[in-house]
């Protein structure tokens, strides 16, 4: 007996429910190059990569940002040439070719370059981590591999290309640790100092190339210094499967934990201070004070139009916060302004227990191509699902509830509630969208969703039980021998 999800479809009921059936929104809308979302405030650029190149890290930092792709270069043709080459000798190709680490350098409000700010051929130079620096220069941990034997050190570009050895970083890995240098990560800490870090110790480095502190751990450390400002590093730390993090206090030696972290948070420094924090999660964006160790939310990713699951980091200053996120394997800056103030979008809450990628994504991209409606989400996933699925069937009794919901199967009755008058009938919108119709659906699903020709609830999937044996099937297939 096929078990029936009682679950909205969060592609289709974004078009279907009563309150967005006039939307005209499609659920495919695909960003363009360069949009301006209007209502949401949201600026989005599609940063071009060339042909030869995949994308591959990024570093944000203050109001600077460096993008790190991957290329084949092959000396003496052209992109079209390259391809023509790879269809008709691979091998012969693979030898000539040169693989290269390019990095582009981009301040917040400039164009972004077209042309690389430095680049590395793999089998002279590897980099095994870089970071934004200071004055626009951009620092790396590099192994040389052009050499008869691999050495590794600190190397810093200015913006004119001329580049520095900092320091020798070939004794980096001799400590109790042990480990190789590709074990190692390194943070820029404002005025010019180099953090590196990895699960073995730290190493602080001035610009001078002396090592100011050093530490070794007896033993490996499962945390990781995520930023170092001027008086606060910000670390993480892994404590019986949780994640902790804290502010240590350079100057006076003191730990103090932040408040109220989510575990999937993440952060990049802004362009205001040296303490101050962009921090984000899979759903909203805020800002974090290092030396109060308090956050304040700025706003929720999918309210403007952004799935944070796809966000790579934020920069800039406060007033106009900017992103760099991928959709599609394309990466895209965004800027949000905060809105147009004149323009008022009818708000929907959307109700769910369990937080999905595939909601997000479709609710964000809905957000940031609508302009008549605007869908927040509401996390009832804060208890156990069954005790989530009461308080919202009891708030939906009461008519308090959101006005879409999404949920797994078995907690409420679609049925009764639609003959009640609480569920809205989506049958006649299925009817008339352009988007989503019955024809969508399979006939034994569709057949199965509706009560006396309505129906009050689309599933997201489905599932269908059966039983396999291996043994002969008896006459008619009904009986099976040793079953």
């Amino acid at each position: 007996m096929m078990k029936r999800i009682k679950a909205f479809s969060i592609s289709i009921c974004l078009l279907t429910a009563a309150a967005l059936s006039s939307c005209g929104a499609a659920s495919d809308a695909v960003p363009q190059e360069e949009s301006d979302s209007g209502a949401t405030g949201l600026n989005m650029t599609a940063i071009p990569m060339k042909e030869d190149e995949t994308f591959s890290g990024i570093r944000c930092c203050g109001d600077s940002i460096i993008v790190e792709t991957d290329a084949m270069e092959t000396e003496g043709a052209d992109a079209e040439e390259e391809a023509e080459a790879d269809a008709d000798d691979m091998d012969t190709d693979a030898a000539d070719a040169a693989y290269m680490q390019r990095f582009y350098y981009a301040k917040a409000g400039k164009d972004f370059p077209e042309e690389p700010f430095c680049s590395f051929d793999y089998k002279e130079r590897l980099v095994v981590d870089f970071t934004v620096g200071e004055d626009g220069n951009a620092c790396f941990i590099l192994a040389e591999t052009a050499q008869e034997e691999d050495s590794a050190k600190l190397l810093e570009l200015s913006a004119d290309g001329s580049e520095r050895t900092v320091a020798d970083l070939n004794d980096l890995c001799q400590g109790s640790g042990g480990g190789s240098i590709w074990d190692w990560g390194i943070r820029a800490v404002p005025g010019g100092d180099f953090l590196l870090v990895s699960k073995y110790g730290y190493c602080l480095i001035s610009r001078e190339g002396e090592s100011v502190r050093k530490e070794d751990w007896k033993e490996p450390e499962s945390y990781d210094v995520l930023y170092a400002g001027g008086k606060y590093a910000l670390t993480l730390q892994a404590e019986n499967l949780q994640t902790a993090y804290g502010t240590f206090q350079r100057e006076k030696g003191s730990f103090g934990t932040l408040k109220d972290i989510p575990q999937d948070a993440r952060f990049n420094r802004t362009g205001d201070g040296e303490d101050t924090l962009y921090m984000y999660t899979n759903m909203e964006a805020s800002l974090c004070d290092l030396s109060t160790g308090e956050h304040t939310k700025l706003f929720g990713l999918t309210d403007i139009g952004i799935q944070g699951d796809s966000v790579l980091g934020m920069y800039g200053d406060t007033q106009v916060p900017r992103f760099l996120f991928r959709e599609d394997d394309i990466l895209y800056e965004a800027q949000w302004n905060g809105g147009n103030a004149g323009t008022k979008r009818t708000e929907l809450r959307l109700g769910y227990v369990s937080d999905s990628a595939a909601t997000r994504q479709a609710v964000a991209m809905f957000n940031r191509t609508n302009r008549d409606f605007l869908i927040q989400m509401v996390d009832y996933g804060t208890e156990d699902e069954s005790a989530a699925a009461m308080r919202l069937y009891t708030e939906l009794i009461a008519g308090t509830g959101p006005d879409i919901f999404q949920m797994d199967g078995g907690y409420m009755d679609d049925r009764a509630m639609g003959e009640r008058g609480i569920l809205e009938d989506l049958m006649p919108y299925m009817e008339s969208s352009q988007v989503v119709s019955p024809q969508n659906l399979l006939p034994s699903v569709y057949q199965a969703l509706q009560t006396e020709g309505k129906v009050y609830m689309l599933p997201t999937n489905f599932q269908l039980g059966g039983i396999h044996h291996e043994g002969k099937m008896g006459a008619g297939g009904t009986d099976m021998d040793g079953g």
